[in-house]
């Protein structure tokens, strides 16, 4: 018997608007958010069992409590949440201790998960999700690769206290951080995320988003993910709409920044083509791979 009746999953991909997403979804009626958006549940079990260690999970918790202004605070829903982290600090990490996460999830018709480790899931790994779900629905959104990886960079280094390291590197540097962190890397393979969820879910589970199109029109937007998973549409209100959320540090992009791994989103431009998908007009710059190699050559890298 599946653990749950309605199961909506955003797959990611990391830097393209899932945490502004999240913070509409928590406060719509036919949807459950818990209080921590990554739960990572699938990836500890069919990718790497680091994700859910009693010290990951503990060090969420508390960034959390420490986020928490006792001027502001709503101590009716902090109460709330203490009931959901004990759970969540509990152990074993299996299918009951998944299920009770969503225990106060009340009347609300969807319980939702917005971990962007999804999109790294094999095809077995998803065959696991879909036995867990009488009813799943899943997510995915691109950006931009170029944008999204330059957003990645940013923030994998203000985590590590390293905010103005980049300031000055050339492209050798920026290409040995890719080597250093390989998962910023592997979340711009779009074509490989989608392939797979393509191939792994059935028809009508799987909703494709691109950055661009989205905030070219929130509201169109929202009311398409409402339609997918047939709730209720609903007026969200227009201040967060429009906020910004979990935004990297502003800086100015290189200028060869755009060139550097143009080859790579060239490659990936035409394999999301050959699945059936229509990039985004402000993509094309990259479908040119042929004039990003000698891009690359002109910047001293071959």
């Amino acid at each position: 018997m599946p653990l749950f009746d309605n199961l909506f999953l955003s797959a990611g991909a990391q830097k393209t608007g899932t945490t502004w997403l999240y913070s509409l979804l928590k406060d719509h009626p036919d949807v459950y958010c818990p209080p921590v958006k990554e739960l990572h549940y699938f990836a500890h079990h069919y990718i790497d069992s680091k994700w859910l260690s009693p010290a990951q999970r503990l060090t969420r918790i508390r960034q959390r409590l420490t986020n928490i202004d006792p001027e502001k605070a709503n101590i009716r829903k902090i109460r709330a949440d203490l009931q959901w982290y004990t759970d969540y600090l509990s152990d074993p990490v299996d299918d009951a201790w998944y299920a009770n996460l969503f225990r106060l999830r009340g009347g609300r018709k969807y319980c939702a998960d917005f971990s962007n480790l999804h999109c790294h899931l094999d095809a077995h790994g998803w065959k696991q999700v879909q036995e867990r779900a009488a009813n799943l629905k899943v997510l995915y959104v691109m950006r931009d690769p170029v944008h999204r990886l330059w957003s990645h960079i940013k923030f994998v280094l203000q985590l590590s206290n390293r905010t103005n390291e980049h300031q000055g590197w050339g492209p050798r540097e920026y290409r040995a951080m890719m080597r250093e962190h390989q998962h910023i890397w592997i979340t711009i393979d779009y074509a490989k995320a989608v392939a797979t969820m393509q191939q792994a879910l059935l028809p009508g589970q799987l909703l494709i988003g691109f950055y661009e199109r989205i905030h070219e029109d929130p509201p169109r937007w929202l009311a398409e993910i409402e339609d997918f998973l047939d709730i209720r549409h609903i007026a969200y209100p227009a201040e967060k709409v429009a906020k910004r959320v979990n935004v990297s540090p502003e800086q100015p992009m290189p200028a060869f920044f755009k060139d550097l791994f143009a080859e790579e989103f060239a490659q990936q431009c035409a394999a999301l083509t050959k699945l059936g998908l229509q990039i985004p007009e402000q993509w094309s710059a990259y479908q040119d791979g042929s004039r990003m190699a000698r891009l690359r050559r002109a910047i001293g890298l071959r």
